[in-house]
């Protein structure tokens, strides 16, 4: 299982291509998840698409938008698509959003398979939200009727719930609320601070600045 979560932002492409143990030169593609960004006007979710694609061109990757929405009962289709890329790459916004769309499109049923297949997981914000256990307590910091069911159960593809944006001037209100609330939790909690990232190798774990 490789992963690779940051609490903003995209990596560097030599981080991205050691951990898909793809070399300089050679051809990789991204599936690019953006559904976080649903419940946003669509001018605005649009402008943020875009730039996350000029991000992964400049880093010499190939993009592949995927809309979980177009994939509602389509859950065949859907694996067939992701499997043509090297990384799935979920993207930041509204984390309840994103959830919905992955249990619609039954992205979450089919994303272990994917995994021990060798296609690797990242994603920012609310990317790396949903990798967690549960999505109990970042309701903090997103709005959970932004989406159109709230789905509170995470992917489980890691032990432990990621607070993202942690010391962000926005957020800086909403941290002791969530150090107290973390302390009662049934699983582990981390917190992450912008520039950020955890790379999860076949188990080996390592925190990256």
């Amino acid at each position: 299982m490789k992963l690779f979560l940051s609490s903003e932002g995209v990596p560097r492409s030599d981080q991205l291509r050691e951990l898909l143990a793809v070399s300089p030169g050679e051809v990789a593609k991204v599936a690019l998840i953006n559904n976080a960004q649903d419940p946003y006007p669509e001018d605005l979710a649009m402008e943020r698409i875009g730039a996350l694609n000029d991000t992964f061109s400049s880093l010499d990757f190939e993009p592949v938008n995927i809309d979980l929405r177009e994939y509602t009962g389509k859950t065949a289709e859907l694996i067939t698509k992701l499997r043509t890329c090297n990384l799935i790459w979920c993207a930041g916004g509204n984390s309840f959003s994103l959830r919905y769309a992955m249990k619609t499109s039954g992205f979450d049923e089919i994303i272990r398979t994917l995994l021990a297949e060798g296609i690797a997981y990242g994603g920012w914000s609310a990317g790396a939200v949903v990798a967690g256990p549960s999505l109990r307590l970042i309701e903090l910091m997103d709005d959970p009727g932004k989406a159109p069911e709230i789905v509170w159960e995470g992917l489980g593809l890691i032990p432990y719930f990621i607070w993202p944006h942690w010391d962000m001037e926005k957020y800086l209100p909403l941290q002791k609320e969530a150090l107290e609330r973390m302390k009662h939790l049934p699983y582990e909690s981390m917190v992450m601070r912008d520039g950020e990232v955890l790379i999860i190798d076949n188990g080996q774990e390592k925190m990256l600045s």
